[in-house]
């Protein structure tokens, strides 16, 4: 019964256009036509002929790489039709030309939707050994599956002398800013009652800290100044996790100027198909704006071993406590585990 498409086609779908000729013609329905400004999205392409040489030329895996804001990459990457609609109806409909949405409104509505819905869970992406050496034998510690639904249970997770920390959480020499852990310093070990105290360390050939020697003392009253996730060797599960970022460099890559990063959104053209599908060729090719780091794999992650029944459901979303939300692949299996970031546990947090 109708029509509906974006504002570029409205000379040709007018009274006395090319498309009402045709179908007056061929003799055929003329339906209502309806034009609307087209959806853009920072950092972001969303045109057909631009999406098709991003796959064609292997710059992304297929028309379901999570990376690609299509129906398929979304799912893939963990959207929800929840959050997707919730976007749609927050940015609303118009007829006024170029409007630029900002990625982190569509990130926010699928970051909304899995803090109430995605139960939590450890994992550690970097992980760094850490021996507990006055620890006689492994203890069993309860945590909940979400802390603000209680009524979703909890799950046992072993504390044994040998642990996982993320490497990152740790700094040879601490900072006053600095909320994870250093020699002679306490942090607490997120879902027990122990603070974790490193007496010393050692490194490995590069340099880096290889190996942490700690100590458990009693959480009681102290307030350490950070409490890390962490998981036990003798029970973590090894995982493939793919992190991924922003696809572009700049937040307009229609705008084929590799000179201005910092150009804002709203100095896009007006949206039409023909208008922003430019050369994919020569130095300033839209291309060319790619982000390297836009997928990042972590191929000696853990996680904890209660996640290995879901390993082989694609779409089964967690929070990663302190690391941001994820959900299981459609190329994981039990043997071999692939997770993706949804998105990070705030804006700008990848």
């Amino acid at each position: 019964t109708h029509s509906l498409c974006t504002l570029e086609f409205e000379t040709r779908q007018a009274a006395d256009g090319p498309y009402y000729w045709l179908l007056y013609k061929l003799g055929i329905y003329r339906p209502v036509t309806w034009e609307y400004s087209r959806c853009n999205i920072t950092h972001n392409v969303l045109s057909k002929r631009k999406l098709n040489s991003l796959v064609t030329k292997g710059i992304a895996s297929g028309w379901d790489d999570p990376r690609l804001l299509t129906l398929d990459g979304l799912r893939r990457r963990g959207y929800t039709p929840l959050a997707i609609n919730a976007f749609c109806e927050q940015i609303g409909v118009t007829r006024a030309g170029s409007i630029t949405t900002a990625m982190h409104v569509l990130e926010n509505c699928i970051r909304n939707e899995l803090d109430v819905t995605a139960n939590r869970a450890f994992a550690v992406l970097k992980p760094l050994k850490v021996m507990v050496t006055d620890m006689d034998g492994p203890e069993t510690v309860t945590v909940p599956n979400h802390p603000k639904d209680l009524a979703r249970g909890s799950r046992a997770l072993t504390l044994s002398s040998t642990i996982f920390i993320e490497l990152t959480d740790f700094r040879p020499v601490d900072d006053p800013n600095f909320f994870g852990l250093a020699p002679g310093k306490d942090v607490g070990l997120l879902g027990t009652s122990f603070l974790l105290h490193c007496t010393s360390f050692d490194k490995g050939a590069d340099g880096a800290p290889a190996l942490l020697h700690c100590k458990l003392k009693e959480r009681g009253d102290a307030k350490p100044k950070g409490n890390l996730h962490w998981l036990s060797e003798s029970t973590a599960v090894a995982a493939e996790v793919r992190l991924y970022q922003q696809l572009f460099t700049v937040e307009n890559p229609n705008v084929t100027a590799v000179a201005k990063p910092s150009e804002s959104a709203a100095a896009a053209p007006d949206g039409e198909e023909g208008a922003e599908d430019d050369e994919d060729e020569g130095p300033a090719s839209w291309i060319n704006l790619i982000n390297p780091t836009s997928m990042v794999t972590e191929g000696k992650a853990l996680v904890e071993p209660s996640l290995a029944e879901f390993f082989t459901s694609p779409g089964t979303s967690f929070q990663f406590q302190r690391l941001g939300f994820f959900t299981v692949d459609l190329a994981s299996t039990k043997e071999r585990p692939v997770l993706n970031r949804v998105v990070g546990l705030k804006q700008g947090a990848f």
